[in-house]
């Protein structure tokens, strides 16, 4: 249940996100790529024996988003400060 709600915010948040011209910046991409980050792992929360593989998997996928998400406040910096 929690995990349909998290992709389901996900993709609100993506579709909000989604009008952003080029050149400008949104602030719903920081907070995208960590809901991203987040909704990686929720398959895996509370729930027993779940394979290695699967796991390292989504932490591969979380991690990817997590930098990304570092990377856009960066950018919204540097936008602004123009």
């Amino acid at each position: 249940m929690l995990e349909h709600r998290m992709n389901a915010t996900l993709l609100d948040l993506e579709e909000m996100t989604s009008g952003a011209q080029p050149g400008e910046f949104s602030l719903g991409w920081p907070v995208t790529s960590w809901l991203r980050a987040i909704t990686a792992l929720m398959p895996h929360i509370n729930v027993e024996d779940v394979d290695k593989a699967e796991i390292l998997k989504s932490a591969k996928a979380a991690k990817k988003h997590q930098a990304e998400a570092r990377q856009h406040p960066a950018d919204l910096i540097k936008l602004a400060s123009r």
